[in-house]
């Protein structure tokens, strides 16, 4: 396989992923907002409503743990992106003032299926 043909099946993977987490988020009694807010600081894949907090979701998608859990893959430099383009969606969008958090969708196979988990809060009180 060529690497334009990994990088193409691999944006197809991650955009499968995100709709299946939007969906899980959904289920649960979320509000989507946005999907792929693009700034120049980075790039959330969600941007959900639960309740009266706005839920910036990370989705990470692994075919197996091998390497580590996705919630590992989520480093002090990715957070800190998250961080600054929230802060962008929100100044963007005039809601400064209301209340947010980070949440983080881990899509993983096992035994075939696909399952979701889901961390609320995953940077704590930053």
């Amino acid at each position: 396989m060529r690497p334009s043909e990994r990088g193409a099946l691999s944006e197809q993977t991650g955009r499968q992923a995100e709709e299946a987490a939007a969906r899980f988020l959904i289920k649960k009694g979320y509000e989507l907002l946005g999907r792929r807010y693009r700034c120049r600081f980075g790039e959330i894949d969600l941007i959900m409503r639960d309740r009266d907090q706005i839920v910036f979701v990370e989705v990470k998608y692994r075919r197996n743990c091998d390497w580590g859990t996705p919630a590992e893959s989520v480093n002090a430099a990715k957070r800190r992106k998250l961080l600054l383009a929230a802060r962008a969606y929100l100044g963007e969008t005039g809601t400064e003032d209301l209340s947010c958090r980070f949440d983080l969708v881990e899509i993983t196979v096992i035994e075939g299926k696909r399952m979701a988990r889901h961390i609320e809060n995953m940077m704590g009180g930053e």
